[in-house]
C-alpha cells in the first residue's frame, strides 16, 4: 500500500502471507481461464466444423461429435462429472445442446 507521500508501509508477515496467497489463488485463477477458454475454442471449431446439415435429427453424427467431444475433454484434462466412472455425461450433453443453438447462426453465417 502506497501512502500519499510516496512511501512504501512496512507490511507484517501476516500481511505479506496474505497478499502471497492472493497472489497464488489470482495465478491458478487466471491459468483455469485460461485453459477454460482454449477447451471452448476448439470445442466450437471441431463442433462447427463436424456438424453436418440436419445434424440434430442423426444419431450417428451426434454420435460422432459426443465422442469427439469426449476427447476434447479428455485431451485437456477437463474433471470428468463422476469421477467414477469418468463419464462426462452433463458436460457432453451442455456442448451439444448449445451447439444445437449456435446451429442456425452458424448456417447463416456460412
Amino acid at each position: 500500500m502506497t501512502p500519499p507521500c510516496g512511501r512504501l508501509v512496512p507490511q507484517t508477515p501476516v500481511q505479506a502471507a496474505s497478499r502471497e496467497e492472493l497472489k497464488k489463488r489470482l495465478a491458478v485463477a487466471l491459468r483455469r481461464h485460461r485453459l477454460l477458454r482454449q477447451i471452448a475454442l476448439k470445442l466450437v471449431e471441431e463442433v462447427r466444423k463436424n456438424a453436418t446439415i440436419d445434424w440434430q435429427l442423426k444419431e450417428s453424427v451426434q454420435a460422432k461429435l459426443r465422442v469427439m467431444v469426449k476427447r476434447i475433454l479428455r485431451r485437456y484434462k477437463y474433471p470428468p462429472d463422476d469421477p467414477a466412472t469418468g463419464e462426462y455425461t452433463e458436460s457432453v450433453t451442455k456442448v451439444l445442446s448449445q451447439a444445437e443453438l449456435l446451429a442456425d447462426f452458424w448456417t447463416q453465417a456460412g
